[in-house]
């Protein structure tokens, strides 16, 4: 299975890609799925770096997640757990950024709420 190296910028036929989210804030316990979005459809499996900020300790380490768009498609999704521990931690929040070796389109950022479900 053939996949492609990195894309930058002034490649001469790099995809665009931005970055949607389907929920903004969950609680503690609840999942939310990121989806990277190419501007054209990708000529091989093309692999994308999603870089994670957290902020708050959720009993799973959130990180980098790596998704490949498939070849011949222009979508790739990622569904994240967040798990649902007993521990009472303040409310935080993780942010994923498309890595910048990607030609980035707009949005290509996207920063999710997570509020504690313990008291």
């Amino acid at each position: 299975m053939a996949t492609t190296p990195l894309l930058f910028a002034d490649d001469a036929y790099a995809q665009t890609f931005r970055l949607e989210v389907d929920k903004t804030s969950i609680t503690e316990g609840d999942s939310f799925t990121l989806t990277v979005i190419s501007d054209q459809n990708v000529a091989a499996n093309t692999n994308v770096i999603l870089n994670a900020i957290v902020v708050g300790d959720w009993g799973l380490g959130l990180g980098n997640i790596y998704t490949t768009i498939p070849s011949g498609n222009n979508v790739s999704s990622e569904t994240i757990h967040i798990f649902d521990d007993s521990t009472d931690e303040p409310d935080g929040s993780v942010t994923y950024t498309i890595d910048p070796g990607h030609n980035r389109g707009t949005p290509y950022s996207v920063t999710i709420q997570i509020k504690d479900n313990d008291e």
